[in-house]
């Protein structure tokens, strides 16, 4: 029997993280969907100003039927 595995990344921090991240919500957006990585989670040290940005960028994708 096959068995259907899901990676689900649980430290991430963007570039809003204090002296932590350097990279956009969208770019780690954009790096799951390339490697077909279903599920995030953005864990920014002191801020969550990733949000808006990640929830625009997954609205616009969806949209685009990504």
């Amino acid at each position: 029997m096959s068995e259907t595995r899901t990676r689900c990344e649980l430290h991430i921090q963007t570039n809003y993280s204090f002296n932590n991240g350097v990279r956009t919500a969208a770019d780690f957006l954009e790096f799951a969907w390339a490697n077909q990585i279903k599920s995030i989670s953005i864990t920014d040290y002191m801020s969550m100003q990733a949000f808006p940005e990640a929830y625009s960028y997954c609205r616009d994708m969806a949209a685009a039927g990504r």
